[in-house]
């Protein structure tokens, strides 16, 4: 529904069924007296609306029983020009004005004491028989602003249709009226309390420069008795019932920080029966006076209630004579409070409701038990009523806001009195819940390092498949092992990716269909022809024996028993070295001896053969290196993997050239963002680097260019992997095609003192990790060397990211 926030929102029980209608006072901003109007709400459908003539006034409306059917009438003031009149709907089969657009007062002459408009404000009416006709008539008070005139009380007859009774013009701004016995007299009596406005000269009588209580007859001919505050614009004055006696509380709070706030209670003579001075925490602590009257309640005569709120503090109820009856901690910071009396949740207690800017406390009836309903996105609240939801039903509490109604219920918690128990509960369930989350995360962390550890350390092609057949995760050597060119990917059903392999899928269906194990063997074709093939598949179990997911090994046969033959052949190789290393050391040690004795003995047969024995001693010399560089190209480690800076590397390399050499040779460098860092084994890269510089130093004999660079790449033949791209390029005079088919094998040497086992080391450092070294040259132009090694992480060996 569209609403103003202008508009005033009531649920009030019109019909007498216990069940409140929702009735909207509908305001008109833009000043178009058609959109003022009462509305009444069905199931937040319009149900029918009546038109004012005029704007109504803000404030003014309010309900009453004036023929005591119990169904209650609404009362609303509209003011245009210079005229007041009077609206007045109820509720029988529909909606329907009883009274409209009656004239209640006119501007005279005598109210113009100035050319201002016309401020009137209405106060909300009472229900009073002055007459004593057996039907009660309308009590309100018309105060005008700054325009001065009038400022009285007025009695409106509804059942003559006319004003009955009034009282002078006060200088005083009317703002509050009771109606009560005030002095015992067994008559009602009409108490005003008035508020400090200051419009008036402080020497007028009854000056709105004071706050004051009147009390007149209910008649209003004779002013009983009135009470002006001491202290001009900083008191507030309630009067309240109590064991049949009336009495007056006056708070007085100075804004002058050093005088405490101080508290005085009046009999019915005003005489002056109590009095103290109260202690704040702090100097700017504002005091907040309210009283409860359980009339409205019940019905009946009772006590009311006189409370002291000291926000972020206390509550205190007192009574007349000042003694705390009550009291609780209230550590909520508050500026002011609208108080309601109401039994909710109909246990026979009733609860105290305040409202206080966007909060709502509800409190137990002694003050044990405070409840905060705090409406966030709301700066202030703007009125709180009760609607009725039926007999023997609970009461809510409606809450108008800017634009809409909210509807609150209150009610007993059916798990307060087990409250107790919450906490040995809650340690239970928390105790149990990280037991089962430590139980879980231990294997999980367990199987998840032994599926890293597995994928790293092993040349066999891996894979990880959910249970309905999706791709997990997988690690590089299964895209050789099963000739897969295109990039896998998480989420990939394993079926799609490898149907070229029938014999591989009919053993994945049987496993994943049966929850079983399964393996097989079968034939993949590649650039060299077909290999044997071996795949073995292991379920993964959770609870109740349900397969979670299952783990796949696929083994090429061809390469394992040319691994196990190239390793034996190595250890043979390696045994021979050792043992040829002997030898040699003695003959070179011999050799070394015999040219000192020919030296000193025979000086002239040393001059005929000392030639020989040099070409002797440095062959021994290069054999001696040579067995020393294979046995160093056997014995390579495995990677360590650890972040690898190329740009640190290369400064090494460049500074340990420069220092070593007087040729006139220019490096350059160029390294991308994304491939200055990678995971690898930072003392063998450095050995790779050192040995492809070297030679590319060797190339340009003295003067030329060497560029070292790098960056990121993806392969086709490759299953478009992410690798890191290392070239060295040189402006030598390049490389024969003869010769470029030997580089890479043992021993193959063009210079004249190398040990040619340089590259064929660099070449299995690569391998080690995974990469490829590769050259391309010809003989006359530039050569580069590259080698590309996989990119990864220091947790995982994943090709899927």
């Amino acid at each position: 529904m569209d609403m103003n926030a202008s508009d005033e929102h009531y649920f009030h029980d019109l019909n007498g069924d216990n069940v409140s209608e929702f009735i909207r006072v509908k305001y008109s901003p833009r000043g178009i007296t058609h959109e003022s109007a009462y509305v009444l709400y069905t199931s937040n459908v319009d149900k029918q609306q009546l038109d004012f003539s005029e704007q109504w006034l803000i404030g003014s409306t309010f309900f009453g029983d004036y023929n005591k059917d119990k169904r209650d009438e609404i009362y609303s003031f509209t003011l245009v020009n210079d005229s007041l009149f009077l609206y007045a709907a109820v509720l029988n089969a529909e909606l329907e004005f009883f009274i409209k657009r009656q004239l209640i007062l006119v501007r005279t002459e005598e109210d113009r004491v100035n050319d201002l408009s016309w401020d009137l404000r209405v106060g909300p009416g009472q229900m009073i028989d002055v007459d004593e006709d057996g039907f009660p008539d309308l009590l309100f008070t018309v105060v005008a602003g700054r325009s001065l005139k009038p400022r009285k009380v007025f009695v409106f007859s509804i059942k003559k249709r006319q004003i009955v009774a009034m009282t002078s013009h006060m200088a005083a701004h009317l703002s509050h009226t009771w109606v009560m016995d005030w002095n015992g007299d067994n008559q009602d009596e009409v108490i005003i309390r008035t508020s400090a406005t200051a419009n008036y000269p402080i020497t007028a009588p009854y000056s709105d420069a004071y706050n004051w209580i009147f009390v007149f007859d209910k008649k209003l001919k004779r002013m009983l008795y009135s009470h002006q505050a001491p202290d001009p614009r900083q008191s507030y004055e309630l009067p309240f019932r109590w064991q049949h006696n009336s009495f007056l509380i006056e708070i007085i709070q100075s804004e002058r920080s050093s005088n405490l706030p101080h508290i005085l209670v009046y009999d019915s003579q005003f005489q002056r029966i109590a009095d103290t001075t109260l202690t704040v925490s702090h100097q700017d602590q504002k005091i907040i006076p309210f009283f409860i009257s359980r009339h409205e309640l019940s019905g009946e005569e009772n006590n009311d209630r006189f409370m002291l709120l000291f926000p972020g503090e206390k509550i205190v109820e007192l009574d007349p004579y000042l003694k705390v009856k009550a009291e609780h901690p209230f550590p909520f910071d508050v500026n002011g409070v609208s108080p309601l009396y109401q039994d909710l949740d109909l246990d026979g207690r009733p609860e105290i409701i305040l409202t206080a800017r966007n909060r709502i406390f509800i409190m137990a009836d002694d003050l044990s038990e405070i409840n905060q309903v705090y409406l966030s996105g709301y700066e202030q609240i703007k009125h709180t009523t009760l609607r009725k939801t039926g007999t023997a039903k609970p009461v809510q509490i409606a809450v108008q806001l800017p634009g809409q109604v909210m509807l609150l219920n209150y009610g007993a918690n059916p798990g307060y009195p087990l409250r107790f128990l919450l906490f040995p509960c809650l340690f239970i369930v928390v105790w149990v819940s990280l037991s089962a989350l430590f139980f879980i995360y231990r294997k999980k962390h367990t199987a998840s390092h032994w599926m890293q550890f597995a994928m790293k350390s092993t040349s066999h092609g891996l894979l990880l498949l959910e249970a309905n057949g999706q791709i997990r995760g997988a690690n590089a050597g299964i895209s050789d092992a099963l000739g897969v060119r295109e990039h896998i990917q998480r989420g990939q059903n394993v079926f799609q990716v490898f149907s070229h392999h029938p014999v591989f899928i009919q053993g994945l269906t049987k496993a994943l269909t049966g929850g079983k194990q399964g393996n097989g063997n079968f034939l993949v074709h590649d650039k060299n022809g077909y290999t044997h093939t071996h795949f073995e598949i292991l379920p993964i179990f959770g609870f109740f024996k349900i397969p979670l997911g299952y783990f796949v090994e696929v083994t090429n046969l061809d390469k394992m028993l040319s691994d196990e033959r190239l390793q034996s052949w190595s250890e043979n190789v390696r045994k021979m070295a050792h043992d040829i290393k002997s030898p040699l050391g003695s003959i070179y040690l011999n050799l070394e001896t015999l040219k000192a004795k020919i030296r000193d003995q025979a000086p002239i047969v040393n001059k005929e053969i000392e030639p020989e024995l040099q070409l002797m001693s440095s062959e021994l010399s290069r054999l001696r290196g040579m067995s020393k560089n294979f046995l160093k190209y056997l014995d390579i480690q495995k990677p360590q993997l650890n972040q690898v800076q190329l740009a640190r590397i290369c400064e090494r390399m460049i500074l340990r050239i420069y220092a070593l050499s007087t040729d006139d040779i220019e490096f350059s460098v160029k390294i991308d963002p994304d491939a200055a860092q990678f995971v690898a084994d930072e003392s063998q890269i450095e050995i790779v680097m050192q040995i492809l510089i070297e030679n590319a130093v060797d190339a340009i004999k003295g003067k030329g260019c060497i560029e070292v660079s790098a960056q990121t790449a993806q392969y086709l033949d490759k299953s478009f992997h992410n690798y890191i791209e290392i070239e060295v390029s040189d402006t030598g005079c390049g490389i024969s095609a003869d010769i470029l088919e030997k580089i890479f094998e043992p021993y193959f040497s063009q210079k004249q003192e190398g040990t040619g086992m340089g590259l064929p080391i660099a070449k299995r450092i690569i391998e080690a990790h995974g990469g490829e070294l590769e050259v391309r040259s010809r003989r006359n132009f530039a050569s580069t060397f590259r080698f590309m090694l996989p990119i990864r992480n220091m947790d995982e060996n994943s090709i899927i990211s």
